[in-house]
């Protein structure tokens, strides 16, 4: 959807809603990108994972150094 309206940016933004939904659930597991649509991927594949500590911590600070926590979203934002 954001390809076709030449708003990746805007995509890629929307994509952290995935990794803050599933850590507000259980923080003690992140869903991830594997490969995602808005970082130009042809779709969209997500994969639970464990969260570490330092995941823990960053999301709990509410600042933006918990948007590491995703690292295909992270590779895209270099």
């Amino acid at each position: 959807m954001f390809k076709q309206q030449d708003a990746l940016d805007v995509g890629h933004m929307y994509c952290y809603v995935d990794a803050a939904k599933s850590m507000a659930l259980n923080p003690e597991e992140k869903m991830i990108h594997t490969s995602c649509a808005a970082c130009g991927d042809e779709v969209c594949i997500f994969n639970v994972v464990p969260t570490t500590e330092d995941d823990r911590k960053k999301f709990a600070s509410r600042d933006r150094s918990w948007q590491t926590v995703d690292p295909r979203l992270l590779e895209y934002k270099k």
